[in-house]
């Protein structure tokens, strides 16, 4: 996770919750001292969460990672299977992204 963007979102009674988060360390993060969440929205249906959220591909701040067009990023998610809010993850995993 050091150095990562780290982005926590959740929907509680149909509001959408975000944080903006680094790593800082191999298993730990802190919150950014400027968050660069562009948009967010949040839904809760059927029994499960949809986050959508924005960043921008470099907000010029050292606690962010740089992204660039035209590479591959490895994307992890983790969640928590029965709750809202900031809690540790129950569940996780990950995939490859490309940016166009």
């Amino acid at each position: 996770m050091e150095g990562a963007n780290i982005v926590f979102a959740w929907v509680t009674g149909g509001e959408v919750s975000v944080e903006d988060h680094y790593g800082t360390g191999p298993t730990s993060h802190g919150r950014d001292f400027v968050p660069h969440i562009l948009l967010s929205a949040g839904t809760e249906a059927g029994g499960g969460t949809t986050v959508e959220f924005a960043i921008p591909l470099n907000s010029g701040d050292p606690q962010d990672k740089v992204l660039e067009r035209g590479k591959s990023y490895t994307v992890i998610l983790a969640y928590h299977r029965s709750s809202d809010g900031f809690r540790r993850h129950t569940a996780r995993g990950q995939a490859e992204i490309d940016l166009d």
